[in-house]
C-alpha cells in the first residue's frame, strides 16, 4: 500500500540530478516547483514534505488508508504540532489541508509559510496532527537527524536556479 501512495505522489521512479535519491529513509524528489522527501510509515502512512525556493511554500502531504471517507476538494481545517528536538513545540491551528483521492490512496495536503517551517521541519522529532479533539496523525519524524530536510532544502534551491519561476503563473 505505501508504494500505491508513492505512486500516488507521482514520484517513485523520478530523480533529481546531483542529489541521492534517498537520505536515511526519506526519498528526495523532484516536483514541479521544487522538491519533495517522503518517507513510508508504519500503518502505510506516507509523509511528504515539499518546498519551493521560489514561493517560499513548505507543503505538508499525508497519505493514510485509514482516510477511506475524504472526498477530493473537500477541505478540513486540522491543527498541527511539531515536537522538536528539545522539546519545545511549534504549532499551526486550523491549517486548511485539502483531501484528494485514488483508487489506493486517500492524502490530505496543505501548504505552511516556508522559511519558518522548513527550519522547525528540520529540528523536529514528532509531527502531530488533530481535527478538533481526534488525532489524525502522531508520528516519529526524526529519522534522518535533519539530514533529509537539509537536501531537501538544497534541491529546492537548486531547482530554483535552473528552473526560474514565471511571474505570470499563479
Amino acid at each position: 500500500m505505501a508504494l500505491s501512495m508513492l505512486l500516488a505522489f507521482g514520484l517513485v521512479a523520478q530523480q533529481v540530478p546531483g542529489f541521492a535519491t534517498h537520505y536515511n529513509g526519506w526519498k528526495l524528489a523532484p516536483t514541479e516547483n521544487g522538491c519533495m522527501i517522503l518517507k513510508a510509515f508504519e500503518r502505510d502512512v506516507v509523509i511528504g514534505i515539499g518546498y519551493d525556493e521560489r514561493r517560499n511554500d513548505l507543503r505538508l502531504v499525508i497519505g493514510d488508508p485509514s482516510f477511506r471517507s475524504l472526498k477530493d476538494g473537500e477541505t478540513h481545517k486540522l491543527n498541527v504540532v511539531l515536537v522538536l528536538k528539545d522539546g519545545t513545540t511549534v504549532q499551526y491551528p486550523g491549517v486548511p489541508f485539502a483531501g484528494s483521492t485514488t483508487p489506493t490512496a486517500s492524502i490530505i495536503a496543505d501548504t505552511l509559510n516556508g522559511r519558518d517551517s522548513l527550519a522547525h521541519a528540520e529540528n523536529a522529532s514528532r509531527l502531530k496532527i488533530s481535527r478538533a479533539d481526534m488525532s489524525v496523525a502522531d508520528i516519529d519524524i526524526s529519522y534522518g537527524s535533519g539530514g533529509h530536510v537539509w537536501a531537501l532544502r538544497k534541491c529546492a534551491e537548486a531547482r530554483a536556479k535552473t528552473n526560474p519561476s514565471d511571474p505570470f503563473k499563479d
